[in-house]
């Protein structure tokens, strides 16, 4: 029988520039809300007790603030370091990065993901050029 992957993905916590309505790349991303801690507090007992059972050979993280956050939290609970991978990390949103997302679609004409291969702000990653990058990096793993 071939070796397996199983592979364990888990979204940060609430997100202040989500609640806000900003788009959170490097700059507009300020961490997690309480309510984010506590649901990754909550996330990590989860985690920790699947890892008592199965431990788990690797934790990888991405350089955003919020996921960096919820990261800390996880990795506290398993006892096990976290690699951070760059090419993981959501859209690069360019000029985009910081402003409101009703403003961004407003400008776009709808959601990146509504013309996937066109850039929805001035230096931004279309919605394929993100996935192209995330998918590369997953496939380095496996």
């Amino acid at each position: 029988m071939a070796p397996t992957t199983e592979l364990v993905i888990a979204r940060h916590g609430e997100a202040a520039c989500n609640v806000a309505g900003i788009v959170g790349g490097e700059h507009g991303c300020t961490g997690l809300t309480d309510r984010g801690h506590e649901q990754v507090t909550q996330l990590a007992v989860r985690l920790a007790a699947e890892h008592a059972a199965r431990p788990f050979s690797a934790f990888y993280s991405t350089p955003r603030l919020r996921v960096v956050q919820t990261a800390e939290i996880i990795k506290r609970a398993l006892h096990l370091p976290s690699t951070i991978e760059p090419d993981l990390r959501g859209p690069d949103h360019g000029d985009a990065d910081g402003r409101p997302w009703a403003d961004v679609k407003t400008a776009f004409q709808g959601p990146p993901q509504h013309a996937p291969d066109r850039p929805y702000a001035n230096g931004s990653e279309t919605w394929n050029q993100y996935l192209d990058r995330a998918t590369r990096a997953l496939q380095e793993w496996a």
